[in-house]
């Protein structure tokens, strides 16, 4: 089996709810790279283990991923995924210090990153999806940080702009759930149903019939 399929592997079992599956799968990827480390893997790595609550294996995963990465891109990505660590551990400021590094990587660039070997309209598509990704996690930073407005404009900007573009769009819309009133929960509760068994992942359906209907009886999830 070739890595590439072996990343597909890790990828479609992390998108399905198997964490520890996916952390296996980017594990075994990584120890057969020589020499070890490759910015991607480690990534993959340290979402996985954010995700187990492993969170200083996480931060030594991400920090050697942003030490690898070449492009402007992936280290946006980077950042983006980095920032959950400090906002799960209740540090609100490192965590808005990362997105908006995430942020201000993903922007608008006349330039081409000359890092990238791919043509500028190829970078500009990606990065386009990429920042309204890292803009739906600063709506989670920004919702712990007091400041609900702005993230709730920012969710509904980024949902809008990663329509079908799966997992993004069902994750976006997922922490949306979490934070709008109901009349706007019914309103997305379909969609993020549909986006959820087309995933064919049990624990996303089970979060959206929770966090649509019994949301205000203060029910808690696992990390995602």
């Amino acid at each position: 089996m070739s890595i590439q399929q072996k990343f597909a592997q890790g990828a479609q079992a992390l998108n399905g709810g198997d964490t520890q599956g996916a952390l296996k799968h980017f594990n075994e990827i990584n120890n057969h790279l020589d020499p070890p480390g490759h910015p991607e893997t480690k990534q993959m790595q340290g979402i996985c283990l954010r995700m187990l609550g492993r969170y200083d294996e996480a931060e030594e995963a991400f920090e050697s991923a942003f030490r690898l990465a070449r492009t402007r891109i992936l280290q946006g990505r980077i950042k983006r995924d980095w920032s959950m660590i400090p906002l799960e551990e209740g540090d609100v400021a490192r965590a808005q210090k990362f997105i908006d590094g995430s942020l201000e990587l993903l922007e608008y660039s006349e330039i081409p990153d000359p890092e990238d070997p791919r043509p500028k309209v190829e970078q500009e598509d990606e990065r386009k999806i990429e920042y309204f990704v890292s803009l739906g996690f600063r709506s989670r930073v920004d919702v712990l940080a007091g400041n609900v407005e702005r993230a709730l404009l920012d969710y509904e900007t980024a949902r809008i702009n990663l329509r079908n573009r799966h997992p993004y769009e069902l994750n976006t819309t997922v922490w949306e759930l979490k934070i709008v009133p109901f009349s706007r929960r019914l309103k997305l509760f379909f969609r993020a149903l549909r986006l959820a068994l087309r995933a064919r992942n049990k624990k996303r359906c089970a979060q959206v019939v929770l966090l649509t209907f019994w949301r205000q009886r203060g029910l808690r999830f696992d990390k995602d």
